[in-house]
């Protein structure tokens, strides 16, 4: 079969497949592929990542990734810093029973994120699924905005980029449902002074009110403190009515059930 140099850049470089994915759509060998591509000067088994994902390095991202960006790291997300060429990347864990909301989040990423990895976590006996993505230019600016001597942290700025869709992947990430009634959203990661900037984001964003709970909890014989931020009823109901045209199927549990007829119902005079 004759593979043109355009056919293999376009199916290894821009649609991000594997050399087997490309041999069974091209119905040759995987040896076949990787000869091609050492030809044509698109794949170097010494660098080769590198070279895959180079032209990708100095692109910039879409809104969707910079709203989905900013919610993921209020949550789980994590940028590495490589001090050497100056790049940044995102990283990201979920457990197994969270695999599909991580393929989920890949999807948004699209070809910026390498596959996705499976392994064990000894000390908690879990099996745990990670993926991250290409070093790039873009996510200096977020590595900037949310890190402060190398420790994530909370500032003003932030609020010009939450979005509803990038609340959603917080609460999807961080957030938890009490009886129906409330939802809350873990931030123990951050300062209580962090957690109460936060707090005003979301109001100022979205006018939606919460409260900070504190509390400490012994950990090794010390005492740590600890926060949420917490929604009562009928915040919890206004949050949900924002965010869950974006919370996925799997992730529905976390928000509010609420009454269609109290939905739809008309205000008593």
């Amino acid at each position: 079969m004759n593979i043109s140099k355009q056919e293999l850049q376009k199916l290894y470089l821009e649609n991000n497949l594997t050399l087997v994915n490309i041999a069974e759509r091209c119905g040759v060998s995987r040896g076949t592929i990787k000869k091609l591509l050492v030809q044509y000067s698109l794949y170097d088994p010494s660098r080769s990542t590198k070279l895959r994902f180079k032209h990708l390095r100095d692109n910039n991202l879409t809104d969707k990734q910079v709203e989905f960006i900013v919610g993921t790291m209020l949550g789980d997300g994590h940028l590495e810093y490589n001090s050497t060429n100056k790049y940044v990347r995102l990283t990201m864990t979920h457990c197994e029973k969270q695999l599909p909301y991580l393929e989920w989040k890949k999807d948004i990423m699209g070809t910026l994120v390498n596959n996705i990895k499976r392994y064990e976590q000894k000390t908690r006996n879990s099996i745990r699924w990670a993926w991250s993505s290409i070093y790039m230019t873009d996510l200096i600016r977020f590595y900037e905005l949310f890190y402060v001597n190398g420790k994530k942290s909370i500032k003003q700025e932030i609020g010009q980029f939450l979005t509803p869709l990038g609340m959603a992947i917080w609460i999807m990430d961080d957030g938890w449902k009490v009886q129906n009634c409330m939802i809350k959203i873990s931030s123990e990661s951050f300062s209580i002074d962090e957690s109460e900037l936060l707090r005003s984001i979301i109001k100022d964003n979205f006018n939606i009110d919460s409260y900070v709970y504190s509390f400490t909890r012994k950990r090794y014989n010390k005492e740590y403190n600890y926060s949420n931020i917490t929604f009562n009823k009928e915040n919890s109901i206004k949050l949900t009515k924002l965010i869950e045209p974006y919370v996925i199927s799997s992730m529905k549990y976390k928000l509010i059930t609420i009454d269609p007829q109290r939905l739809h119902a008309k205000p008593t005079v």
